[in-house]
């Protein structure tokens, strides 16, 4: 404001200066423009200075981060089909008819993997014993049980892993027809080990060692009505569960 009052002053002074010069223009008359001037000038309301408006930005959102590039799984191999795997099947023996042995006592081959005779009962004349009651212990039977001791003997040369309820069966006359009985798994395993101190050989939990003689009983669940039995023996090899050899061993 100060620096225009000065600006002001100054022209007037130089047209004051002028004028003088000039008969046209009093004297009067320029002092009286000067003093109205000056009296505007300072009846004007100075106005506030404004700040420089500020330089406008445009407000970013965050830099957007890309999600990792996904990375896929190897690729499956498969397994070799059957097509590529040479299989080299184990010899099958299949016997065409049973050996039928002599009876109680009396040893007979099966093939060459194994020997085996029937006992006889202690203080009787028989291979088998029953129990009236139809029990073992734990065990009831449907029939009656029948229990059959025998010695058996590996001759293959190689250990035998054990055998199963299906290397044994007892077959009798009932009624005329012909039944096959399985051997028992529960009922040998009771009879088994609660006659330990007789050193029976289990043959469903224990190996046949080569050329070494064991004693062992199966059980029987049959009917009581049966005749003509026969005990059969017929192992399976341990890889293929193919039939070895057939023996029958009549009992009466």
């Amino acid at each position: 404001m100060k620096s225009s009052k000065f600006l002001l002053t100054l022209f007037f002074t130089l047209v004051f200066s002028l004028s003088a010069c000039s008969e046209a223009t009093s004297t009067d008359d320029t002092q009286t423009a000067i003093a109205k001037t000056m009296s505007a000038l300072d009846q004007q309301t100075p106005t506030a200075p404004q700040p420089a408006p500020e330089e406008e930005h445009p407000t970013l959102y965050p830099t957007y981060t890309p999600l990792p590039t996904y990375t896929p799984y190897p690729t499956y191999t498969p397994y070799p089909t059957a097509a590529e795997v040479e299989i080299i099947p184990l010899p099958t023996v299949v016997p065409s008819t049973p050996v039928v042995g002599e009876g109680i006592g009396s040893v007979t081959a099966c093939g060459e993997y194994f020997s085996i005779e029937v006992l006889l009962v202690p203080n009787e004349a028989k291979s088998i014993q029953t129990t009236i009651e139809t029990h073992i212990y734990e065990e009831i039977a449907t029939g009656e049980f029948v229990i059959v001791k025998f010695e058996l003997v590996n001759e293959s040369g190689e250990t035998w892993d054990k055998l199963f309820t299906d290397d044994f069966y007892l077959i009798a006359q009932v009624d005329g027809e012909t039944q096959k009985y399985r051997a028992e798994f529960d009922a040998t395993n009771y009879y088994t080990r609660n006659y330990a101190y007789l050193n029976y050989f289990n043959v469903f939990y224990d190996e046949a060692q080569p050329a070494i003689p064991f004693k062992s009983v199966v059980v029987f669940d049959v009917s009581p009505f049966g005749t003509d039995r026969v005990f059969v023996f017929q192992p399976k090899f341990p890889s293929t569960r193919d039939i070895a050899c057939i023996v029958h061993i009549p009992l009466e």
